[in-house]
């Protein structure tokens, strides 16, 4: 897996249309971790009443296996019943189990996308929890390793780098009259998102 992260981050590095970097990087990675489905879930305000939601925002999926994007939008975490998934991650926390493992509700929305294991990263940006990466095994009752944990989080780390970069050319675009200092949004992102003690 190691060789894939290196390999998605060449991409994110080279490549500066984010939409494009990041599914390469998803493709790539996705591949070399064996795993059907990879998720890139973005946490914003839900459109109709402002609590904390999460959308799907990108998503590989391995040849056969359908996309469920469009089952993943505008997702509440209180009305959803995920607060637990956004408490976990939030404070670093990754989620890794297998389906049987989860609450009834939980079960039921992975049930969707046929999960049988899956685990979720924390994407963070300067102490901001802005998202999580996602990997799911929909074939068999998988056990990630610490080894595929610790890839996992290694490429979220890596993934906050574009998305800081486009965060200031948006930021450019709609306050032109304002000076930016260069900088290097990749190597000021590598921080893992660690659990807090």
């Amino acid at each position: 897996m190691l060789q894939g992260v290196a390999e998605a981050a060449n991409y994110l590095l080279a490549e500066m249309n984010y939409e494009i970097a990041i599914q390469k990087a998803l493709a790539t990675f996705g591949a070399a971790a064996n795993s059907e489905r990879i998720y890139l879930f973005q946490n914003h305000p839900h459109h109709l009443t402002g609590d904390m939601a999460m959308s799907l925002q990108f998503e590989w999926t391995k040849t056969g296996t359908p996309s469920c994007q469009h089952l993943w939008q505008n997702q509440s975490y209180q009305t959803s019943g995920l607060e637990r998934w956004y408490n976990n991650l939030s404070i670093g926390q990754p989620i890794s189990r297998l389906l049987q493992e989860f609450p009834t509700t939980e079960k039921q929305l992975l049930s969707r996308d046929k999960i049988q294991s899956i685990l979720f990263v924390p994407l963070g940006l300067d102490e901001d929890f802005w998202g999580y990466l996602g990997l799911a095994d929909c074939t068999s009752q998988r056990h990630w390793s610490t080894h595929e944990k610790s890839s996992g989080l290694t490429m979220a780390a890596i993934i906050s780098g574009p998305r800081q970069r486009q965060q200031v050319e948006e930021e450019f675009v709609t306050k032109p009259c304002m000076t930016y200092l260069p900088v290097c949004p990749i190597a000021c992102s590598l921080t893992i998102y660690l659990p807090k003690q």
